[in-house]
């Protein structure tokens, strides 16, 4: 859920300068190079999952006190 809605969020932001079939594309590229940077460096041994683990649940804290608290709190103030 995390990862798509980022993707759609992307996708939208460089759709207004590049068009939509560029944008895809872009993200396309980026996807597959996350996945194979990911499965290469976890086959080889330079990340071990638990590390893996512990930035995903960095990641997920973050984005989760921005979407819960932050952005209504922005909204409140008048800021966004």
């Amino acid at each position: 859920g995390l990862m798509s809605t980022g993707l759609v969020e992307l996708i939208k932001q460089l759709s207004k300068t590049l068009g939509y079939d560029m944008s895809k594309n872009i993200v396309h590229g980026l996807v597959f190079l996350i996945c194979f940077v990911g499965a290469y460096s976890l086959t080889t041994g330079i990340l071990t999952m638990d590390m893996v683990k512990y930035y995903i649940g960095i990641f997920t804290t973050a984005y989760t006190t921005y979407k819960l608290i932050l952005t209504p709190g922005m909204k409140v103030a008048g800021l966004k």
